[in-house]
Formats: C-alpha cells, structure tokens, sequence
C-alpha cells in the first residue's frame, strides 16, 4: 500500500512538472514574462526532486529558462543554462540526440546574436551532423541551422562555404515548405546581400525579386515587412546602374512608412539619403534638396551635426546650392561645414 502510494505521489510530482512547463509557455506567448519564469523556476525544482538533477527533464526546463533569459536580454544568464543542459542532456541521453542538436543549435544562434562567429561554427556544424544522421534528416531544423551556420561563415569570411550553407538551406526549406513558404524569405535576402558582397549583382537582384515576392504573397504589397527587402533591392539596382528602377523602388518603399504610419527611422534616413544621391546625380536638384535635408534632419536627430551622415548630407546639399544659382547660400553652408569640423569659418 505503501508503494502504491508512492507511487502516486511521483505520478503527481511529473504531472505538475509537465503542466508548469506548459503554463510557462503559454504566460510567455502571452507577454507575462514574469510569470513564465517563476512557473519554470518551479518546474525546475519538480524536474530535480522528482526525476534527479541529471535527468534530461531537468536539461529541458534550463533550455526553456535560456530561452526567456535570452528574450529578456540576459544573455550571460541564457548562455550559462545552454552550457549546462548541453552537459547533462549528452550524459543523459548521449552525444548524438536529438534534443543535443536542438541545444547546440539554441547556443550557437546565442554567439551569432552576440557576434561570436568562431564560437558559433563548431556548434552549428556539430547540430547539423546530428539532424541529418537521425532517421528522415530533420529537414526543417537542418534549414534553419543550414542557415545560421551560413551567416557565421559569412561573417568569418569564409564566403563560398556560406553560399553552399545559405543555397542547401534554401532549396530544404522549398523542398519541404513549398516555393513560396515566407520562412524562405529571409535565407533568400542572405544569400542576395552575400552576393552583393561578392559583387555579382544580377544574382543578387534575382534573389531579392524572389524574396520579394514571396513576402508580398504572404502579408500583400503594402506590408511594412517588405521595406528592407525593397531598400536592398534598390541598393542593387544602384549597383547595376538602373536608377530609373532604383527610383521606383526607394520611393515604394518610403511611400510604405507613410501607408503603415511608421516612425522616420535610421533605415528611412538611409532611404531618402540614397534617393536624394540618385536625384542630385540626375540633376534634379529640386528633389534632391527636400530629400537630402530631409535625411539631413534625421541624423542630426540621431547622431549630432557633427556626425559623419550629417556632414555628408551638408556637403551634398551645398553642391545643390550651387548647382542652382545660389552661392551665399552655398559658401554659408560651407563654412557651417568647416566648423562643425573643426576647421577655420
């Protein structure tokens, strides 16, 4: 009877581990962080005084707790947990599991966050051993860590393996989620900016058009998710010599911050900064003025008249003045330059 009852009580003790982890995960998709972590620093208790502090139960509720820190900006805090789950879930269950591969790739996205390229690489590249020996690849999470490994080797220099990575990592994730999946969206920007880098710009406008394309059939043409797709789109066209197209595409993109009612942010300034270039190189010193100052407004805002955007935007706007019958207007600016430099007036 003794036993039974025993029993009974360990039965109890997993059922509450298990209803806290969920209750957890519904307080965080709820915005209660608060809550999801005390519920998870209860669950961790259950885990070791019910299952024993190396059981892998113990290993999942530290991975969750990571998780929270890491979405809560605690980095420190979150990459300690990773390291210690990682140590308990491969003595628990060994070197080659599932829920290893899954740690491995949770730290590894925790050094790209953190800039830590060379630390992410090995984690990256030992989680995706893993998946693709379990049974059926795990082509889905062999995607997504296929894509992060990409952008750690791209950040280490290391470009053609990182086009490898990005292109295997595209062509899983149309394989198992459909051409026009919007997971596929952001690898396709990645493996385009990657491209420019390497200045191959046709292929890199073909990978934007394509992940364009397949934001606008996800969230329509007016979403402001498309506003930095369309800013490297016209970047490209820049790079290709095709401002008339470039044009069109930095004044869809602004007209988005107008139709979402977003803030003029740093990304905006840099749109209208671009656009006034293109504009002034075209001779339109109409437009280039209001979009040059407009952009002239924004960093000084953001960074101080000292900065080196703001000097540029000055610069720039002095030759408008210039280029238009205007040199007492001109010569000031110039020596507005001259001083915020440090120079003689």
């Amino acid at each position: 009877m003794l036993l039974i009852c025993a029993s009974a009580t360990v039965h109890a003790q997993a059922s509450s581990w298990s209803e806290r982890i969920t209750q957890s995960t519904a307080a965080r998709q709820a915005g209660d962080y608060e809550r999801a972590e005390e519920l998870l620093v209860e669950a961790l208790a259950d885990a070791r005084a019910v299952f024993g502090p190396a059981d892998a139960r113990v290993a999942t509720t530290l991975n969750a707790m990571a998780s929270l820190y890491e979405a809560t900006e605690r980095t420190v805090a979150a990459e300690s947990l990773y390291v210690r789950s990682l140590a308990i879930i491969e003595a628990a269950l060994g070197p080659r599991h599932l829920e290893v591969a899954t740690t491995l790739n949770a730290l590894g996205t925790l050094y790209l966050a953190e800039g830590r390229f060379a630390e992410a690489e090995p984690l990256l590249t030992r989680s995706l051993t893993i998946y693709q020996d379990l049974p059926g690849g795990w082509p889905r999470a062999s995607a997504t860590v296929l894509n992060n490994l990409a952008v750690a080797r791209e950040n280490l220099g290391k470009l053609v393996a990182a086009e490898s990575a990005y292109a295997a990592s595209i062509q899983l994730k149309a394989h198992v989620q459909g051409v026009h999946d919007p997971a596929l969206a952001a690898p396709l920007s990645n493996l385009a900016a990657l491209h420019q880098r390497r200045r191959d710009f046709h292929a890199a406008e073909s990978l934007y058009t394509r992940a364009l394309a397949i934001q606008e059939r996800a969230h329509g043409a007016d979403a402001p998710d498309l506003i930095p797709t369309l800013i490297n789109l016209a970047l490209t066209y820049e790079r290709l010599e095709t401002p008339d197209s470039a044009v069109t595409t930095y004044e869809r993109a602004r007209a988005l911050y107008e139709i979402n009612g977003l803030e003029r942010d740093l990304l905006y300034a840099t749109l209208v900064a671009n656009l006034g270039t293109i504009q002034l190189s075209r001779e339109r010193y109409g437009d280039a003025e209001q979009l040059l100052l407009e952009a002239l407004n924004l960093y000084d805002s953001e960074f101080g008249e000292k900065s080196g955007e703001a000097l540029r935007m000055l610069d720039l706007y002095a030759y408008v003045l210039r280029n238009t019958g205007r040199e007492e207007e001109a010569q000031e600016v110039i020596r507005r330059i001259r001083r915020l430099r440090g120079g003689a007036p």
